[in-house]
């Protein structure tokens, strides 16, 4: 664990990481609020449900749904790939130095994509070796060439 001196900008950092994940579901719902059937005053439980219940309402549920499930786990990788390249740079090889810049390189990578987003996203790619491949050299592995990950490799 490094000090709360690398992990106060750490955490300002996951925050905004956080906040860039949730963009794809915001934009879904600042779409839905936009729409002309959208009342701003809610005045008792039978507005509330009018308001839940408008047959219009259901596909942005269902979009919801479909951003959570699709958009999410690949807006997690590029947000864990982008931090990866522009604030921790690479990793070296061997036994793992005390300096409080290596600890907080680790610590950082392991919230900004912890192994079950990981995997998330390697099962939307799929388990062929391009896709799974491709991830892992963004995120700075080695990885040659006509490499087959069976299933998504990642739990």
């Amino acid at each position: 664990e490094p000090n709360w001196c690398w992990k106060a900008p750490g955490l300002l950092l996951l925050l905004v990481v956080w906040a860039v994940q949730q963009a794809p579901l915001l934009l879904v719902l600042q779409s839905m609020c936009l729409q002309p059937w959208y009342k701003k005053d809610l005045e008792g439980y039978g507005d509330v449900l009018e308001w839940f219940l408008t047959p219009d309402r259901v596909g942005y549920y269902v979009a919801l749904r479909v951003v959570r499930a699709c958009a999410l786990p690949m807006v997690r990788l590029a947000c864990g790939i982008a931090v990866k390249w522009l604030v921790i740079g690479r990793f070296t090889a061997g036994q793992r130095k005390r300096s409080g810049w290596q600890l907080f390189k680790h610590w950082l990578m392991a919230r900004v994509l912890p192994p079950e987003a990981l995997h998330e996203a390697t099962q939307l790619i799929g388990a062929h070796y391009g896709g799974v491949s491709a991830v892992l050299r963004m995120l700075g592995a080695k990885v040659g060439r006509r490499v087959y990950w069976p299933g998504s490799g990642f739990q």
